[in-house]
């Protein structure tokens, strides 16, 4: 979303923020940019999951089985809209009336969310990913377990759906100031808390 939201801001200061990327993204009125309720709801999930709290273990967090088909979805989604929509003909200089929004409104079709692996980007590097030989490497990597994107229909691939939980060290009742201090040392750490 950074390049997107480029677009209309030209200092990055959004760092890791996805919700407010994601906001500055709709500002973009002409692209028409939306997110349903539950693509909104995993994109909050998971920029607590990347806040500076998340990414260094200092908050209690979880996934479930269905993560890695929301994480899927959620980025198909987006990358639609992450290409070149120009307002003329690649031969012609002047610009066509109405033609950025036709190919627009195109990326914008219910199709893709019903059928996520018929849409591709014009001489995207994923989709020439797909042109390579079904066994290679790159290739199997991309569309093996990857359920919006390949070249058509496929039988289900098995996957075994996983829960994880993490539990911060300083809820652990060993946890101590001596324990943080020395931590601390080594790895950024939130001022010590004595536990409740």
């Amino acid at each position: 979303m950074q390049p997107m939201a480029k677009l209309g801001n030209t200092k990055n200061t959004f760092g890791h923020d996805l919700t407010r990327l994601h906001k500055e993204v709709t500002t973009l009125t002409l692209l028409g940019y939306k997110l349903s309720q539950d693509q909104l709801h995993f994109l909050k999930y998971l920029d607590d999951l990347g806040a500076p709290d998340g990414r260094y273990q200092t908050i209690a967090a979880h996934s479930d089985g269905e993560f890695i088909f929301k994480l899927d979805e959620l980025v198909w989604h987006i990358r639609r809209y992450c290409q070149f929509f120009p307002n003329r003909s690649l031969q012609g200089e002047d610009p066509i009336p109405g033609f950025q929004e036709l190919q627009i409104e195109a990326v914008k079709n219910p199709k893709y969310d019903e059928d996520p692996m018929s849409f591709s980007i014009q001489n995207g590097e994923l989709e020439e990913i797909l042109k390579l030989p079904a066994g290679d490497e790159s290739h199997e990597a991309l569309v093996r377990i990857n359920k919006y994107f390949g070249t058509g229909p496929r039988p289900p691939e098995p996957f075994q759906g996983f829960s994880n939980f993490t539990v911060p060290i300083h809820y652990l009742e060993w946890w101590d100031k001596q324990y943080h201090d020395m931590v601390s040392n080594y790895v950024k750490l939130p001022a010590y808390k004595e536990p409740t």
